[in-house]
C-alpha cells in the first residue's frame, strides 16, 4: 500500500472470492471424475460404422448419467455460490466508510490477554499504528497519518478489486488455474492415443489433424466449464432478486447445463460423425474458444455489464450510494416510530379529556 510501484505485482481479493473460486473448482473436478468414471464403464463401441445403434444408445446413457450427477450436484453448489455473492456485495460499502480507527483486533477485543492461558497479548493495534507513522513519517499527526491510509483504501484500493465484486466476471487466470485444470488429468488418455497412432506409421500432415482433434476433443470440457464459469457469476447476481434462491439455484443450473451441452455436444458429435483428417470439428472448438476470449475481454465486460444495466460505477461511489440509502432507511423507522408515539399520545389525550358534549352511560 506504500510502494505504488510494487503494487501493480499484487492482486488483492476479498476471502470469500476464492471460497467462490473453490466451490466453482470442486464441482468441475467431481464432474469430470463422475465422466470419466462413467465413461469407463460405458464407453461407447469404436467398433462399426459412427452411426451404429450400440454406439449413440451408450452416449446417451452417458448423458443421462452426467445429468442426473449435475442435477443433484449443481443446486447446492449455485445455493451456497449466492449465499457468497450477497456477502461480497456488502465489501463496497464497507470500503467506501472504511476507518482504521474503527478497525477491530484480537488483542484489543480480549483485553490484550489470551482466552485460553490468559497470558498478555501485544496490542497489535499500536504496532499497526507505529508502522504507518513510519510509512507516512511527513505527516503531522497520528490522527493524520492514520486518515492517510484509511483515504488510500477507500480510494486506491476499493477500485482495484472493482470488477470482482461489481464486476460480473471472474479473472480469466485464476479460472483456467482452479476451473480449466479440472480435466487435466485426463489428457494423458489422448497423449496415449498419440503415440499410439505415431507408433503405427502416422507423421507430417496425417499426424497434424489428428492431434488436432485430440486437443479439441480434450479441450472441449475445460472450456465448457470456463464458459460456465463464466455465466454463473451473474447469474447468481441475478437470483438474489427472487424471493426464493432454491429457486434461483434450479433455475441457474437450467441455464449453465444448458451452455455446457451447447458447446460440448455439437463438438463430440463432429469428432463421432467426421473421418480423421476432417478439421471441422477443431473449427468448432477454435469458435468456442474465441467466444470465451471475446467475453474475457474489456469489450466483452462492458458488453455483459450494460446487458444486466449496470452503469459503471466506482466502488466508493456505489458504496456512499448504499450507505446514504440505508441512512435515509434509517431516518424513516426513526420518524415512523416518533410519528407513532405522537400518535399514541394524542389519541390517550382524546381519551382521557373528551368533548364536554360527549354523553356517558354506566
Amino acid at each position: 500500500m506504500k510502494d505504488s510501484e510494487r503494487q501493480r505485482s499484487i492482486h488483492l481479493m476479498p476471502l470469500k472470492t476464492a471460497v467462490l473460486f473453490l466451490l466453482a473448482s470442486g464441482c468441475w473436478f467431481v464432474l469430470a471424475i463422475g465422466w470419466n468414471m462413467f465413461s469407463a464403464v460405458i464407453r461407447p463401441s469404436d467398433l462399426g460404422s459412427a452411426l451404429s445403434a450400440e454406439r449413440w444408445s451408450q452416449a446417451l446413457i452417458l448423458s443421462g448419467l452426467m445429468l442426473l450427477l449435475s442435477g443433484a450436484l449443481l443446486p447446492f453448489v449455485f445455493y451456497l455460490g449466492m449465499v457468497l455473492v450477497a456477502d461480497l456485495d456488502q465489501i463496497p460499502r464497507q470500503l467506501a466508510n472504511f476507518r482504521l480507527v474503527d478497525a477491530e483486533c484480537f488483542c484489543c477485543s480480549n483485553n490484550h490477554r489470551h482466552p485460553h492461558n490468559g497470558s498478555r497479548l501485544q496490542c497489535d493495534r499500536k504496532l499497526v499504528y507505529k508502522t504507518l507513522k513510519q510509512w507516512y513519517d511527513d505527516v503531522e499527526s497520528e490522527a493524520d497519518h492514520l486518515e492517510t491510509f484509511s483515504r488510500l483504501v477507500r480510494e486506491e484500493l476499493a477500485p482495484s478489486i472493482t470488477l470482482l465484486i461489481s464486476g460480473a466476471t471472474l479473472p480469466l487466470s485464476y479460472t483456467i488455474f482452479t476451473v480449466g485444470a479440472s480435466n487435466l488429468p485426463y489428457l494423458a488418455d489422448h497423449i496415449a492415443l498419440w503415440i499410439a497412432n505415431v507408433r503405427l506409421g502416422s507423421s507430417g500432415y496425417a499426424l497434424a489433424p489428428f492431434t488436432l482433434r485430440q486437443v479439441a476433443d480434450w479441450g472441449t470440457v475445460p472450456l465448457a466449464s470456463m464458459l460456465a464459469v463464466w455465466i454463473s457469476n451473474p447469474l447468481l447476481k441475478a437470483g438474489l432478486r427472487l424471493r426464493s434462491r432454491w429457486c434461483a439455484a434450479i433455475l441457474t443450473q437450467s441455464i449453465v447445463v444448458f451452455v455446457v451441452v451447447m458447446v460440448w455436444a455439437p463438438t463430440q458429435v463432429a469428432l463421432g460423425l467426421t473421418e480423421q483428417g476432417d478439421l471441422r470439428p477443431v473449427a468448432l472448438f477454435l469458435f468456442w474458444l474465441a467466444v470465451l476470449l471475446a467475453l474475457h475481454s474489456p469489450l466483452g465486460k462492458k458488453g455483459l455489464a450494460w446487458a444486466l444495466g449496470e452503469k459503471p460505477r466506482t466502488m466508493a461511489a456505489k458504496g456512499k450510494e448504499d450507505s446514504a440509502m440505508d441512512d435515509i432507511v434509517q431516518e424513516k423507522i426513526v420518524a415512523a416510530g416518533k410519528g407513532r408515539e405522537v400518535a399514541a399520545q394524542d389519541s390517550l389525550a382524546v381519551q382521557v379529556c373528551p368533548s364536554s358534549d360527549s354523553t356517558f352511560y354506566l
